[in-house]
């Protein structure tokens, strides 16, 4: 399988084509492509990252194309989440026939909205990959067991291989980056309020940087929070990836708080909103040297066995292989 595309119907990430690992704009390949989620033309984060898997792989933002455009796709995962009536289905199957189509949920935050709708999308495709673990389908997500075609948890890849080469940092302050998303409020929980406790009461200083949307935003995240040692978000929502904590294990660091999945998986003994909790922890780690190490390389061995870039590819060459058998 060479040839991927990632389909959304309406979005504010413009159509991209990846050619030798990097971004450029679908229609006009002179130019590179990057957006807020992505650092430059070569590391996109989360979701956005699939097309950079394969060999020739596409982005389509489905809003910018009024015809489809001719292309020998072998696979497609596509998130249709608004205009049911307009984009469908049976117009890729038409467009691209030889193609497997997975259907795919892009946000989990607003995975159940237009739930009918959806539904009726992913029981059209061969195939439903979840970017959050099974574990969370019962009680979080229930209704996506309501699909008639196999529902599959595929990890969003991560660029550990990028990131470790670009941002790690074998020197680092002995400081905190304390995470504060400003689009997403609710998602801080008590990060700020425990940074400040901690970084008061343990003489620690902190960075927090209060973001921005422009293309550079993660690129002066990474930039900021490489320094650190520490790195605190408190996000209370478990069904989501946890990006944070897969981007601080390729950079070797320590994360704190928060219970999302990656959270879960990466930092098991940090991966918490109960403050005790991790001021306990907080102060074990920043008195035990071989403490941290054992965090850290945790982490790294973790997120290599998880999410890298080969691993996701290789379980979604699995499924193509099983669905064409």
């Amino acid at each position: 399988m060479k040839n991927f595309a990632l389909i959304v119907d309406k979005t504010k990430v413009n159509s991209y084509r990846v050619i030798d690992g990097k971004a450029y704009n679908f229609f006009d390949v002179s130019k590179s492509y990057q957006f807020h989620g992505s650092i430059k033309n070569k590391c996109f984060m989360g979701f956005w990252g699939y097309p950079f898997l394969f060999e020739n792989g596409y982005f389509l933002n489905w809003s910018e194309h009024e015809v489809l455009p001719d292309l020998d796709l072998d696979l497609i995962m596509v998130a249709i989440e608004s205009n049911y009536e307009k984009y469908t289905i049976s117009q890729l199957r038409k467009k691209y026939p030889n193609a497997v189509i997975i259907g795919t949920i892009k946000e989990t935050w607003n995975w159940s909205q237009h739930w009918p709708k959806r539904l009726e999308v992913y029981n059209q495709c061969d195939y439903v990959f979840s970017c959050i673990d099974e574990r969370y389908f019962n009680n979080s997500i229930p209704q996506i067991l309501q699909c008639t075609v196999p529902v599959k948890y595929i990890p969003q890849p991560i660029n550990i291989e990028y990131l470790y080469d670009n941002f790690y940092k074998e020197t680092r302050s002995e400081q905190i980056f304390s995470y504060w998303p400003y689009w997403n409020q609710p998602r801080c929980g008590q990060t700020e309020q425990f940074t400040n406790y901690i970084s008061q009461k343990y003489n620690i200083p902190f960075i927090r940087p209060k973001g921005h949307d422009g293309v550079t935003k993660w690129l002066d995240y990474l930039t900021s929070w490489s320094q650190c040692t520490f790195h605190f978000n408190l996000d209370p929502i478990e069904y989501f990836p946890g990006q944070q904590a897969m981007q601080c294990a390729a950079l070797g660091m320590i994360h704190l708080g928060g219970v999302n999945d990656a959270h879960q998986v990466l930092y098991p003994e940090t991966a918490t909103i109960h403050i005790p909790t991790l001021e306990e922890k907080f102060v074990e780690l920043l008195n035990n040297n071989d403490k941290r190490i054992e965090h850290i390389t945790y982490a790294w061995n973790k997120a290599n066995e998880l999410y890298s870039y080969n691993v996701v590819k290789k379980q979604i060459e699995q499924v193509y292989e099983e669905i064409k058998k």
